[in-house]
């Protein structure tokens, strides 16, 4: 059964650890090892399409939702760890939450804020085709969450069903559509990260950077910061991280 928000291994004393990761539709992905190391509850948000709930592409929209999730489920002292494009709505989360009067830590690695550029690249991923028109596009409707993933999802439809046809699959095969699913839910996650704030958290946070994190300087104006040796794909496999992120927790 898929949730907003899930846990990831069984423990149940302690701060809980709250994952906001960029994978959003392939809960667990990343923070598998995190989550069998931790002597402490770790959960993960998934994205809202994944698990079958509407919202709209929007950070605060999808920030509302993840604190309702939250508000429904056990885990009472909380910290938020985002990740990735997934720190944007990680930090909307931590301003909807003290909102509601519920302060909570915070610790990213190696935060991403999603613009155009960004937006255009996750297409070409998902479609193999060039970006340079899609950029165009992006261009004329950044900021407007729903229009922005509308004209994203269109593409990925189109390219969806013409991979279908060209292998002779129907397009409403049960694992095609599943796969479909993915890619939006993907898409979606993406969208709604790019509406996020990009100001600071009030409340405790720190940052973990990679080497090979690029816009260091930013982010050192602005919070705690904690640097690494590891490659950001090797972040959530590195010892050191892992250690600095359970110490954060405990």
């Amino acid at each position: 059964m898929r949730r907003l928000l899930q846990p990831l291994n069984r423990r149940k004393d302690g701060p809980a650890l709250v994952a906001v990761d960029f994978r959003g539709a392939r809960p667990g992905a990343d923070i598998r090892g995190l989550a069998d190391t931790a002597e402490r509850p770790v959960w993960e948000f998934t994205a809202a399409r994944w698990a079958g709930v509407k919202v709209d592409p929007d950070a605060r929209a999808y920030a509302a939702a993840y604190a309702d999730a939250l508000a429904e489920s056990p885990c009472e002292d909380v910290r938020l760890l985002g990740f990735c494009a997934g720190s944007m709505l990680a930090l909307e989360l931590a301003r909807e939450l003290r909102a509601r009067g519920r302060a909570v830590a915070l610790t990213l690695i190696d935060p991403l804020p999603i613009g155009v550029e960004f937006l255009a690249v996750v297409h070409a991923q998902i479609t193999r085709a060039p970006s340079a028109e899609v950029r165009a596009g992006l261009g004329r409707l950044a900021g407007d969450g729903p229009a922005t993933f509308a004209y994203l999802a269109g593409l990925a439809q189109e390219h969806h069903e013409r991979q279908c046809a060209s292998l002779g699959i129907p397009a409403d095969d049960e694992i095609a559509l599943d796969l479909i699913d993915r890619y939006l839910s993907w898409i979606e996650f993406a969208v709604a990260a790019s509406t996020a704030r990009r100001t600071p958290y009030p409340g405790p946070a720190a940052v973990l950077l990679s080497a090979d994190y690029g816009d260091r300087a930013a982010v050192e104006d602005h919070w705690e910061v904690d640097r690494f040796a590891a490659d950001q794909a090797d972040m959530l496999r590195d010892p050191a991280v892992l250690e600095a992120i359970l110490r954060r927790v405990s």
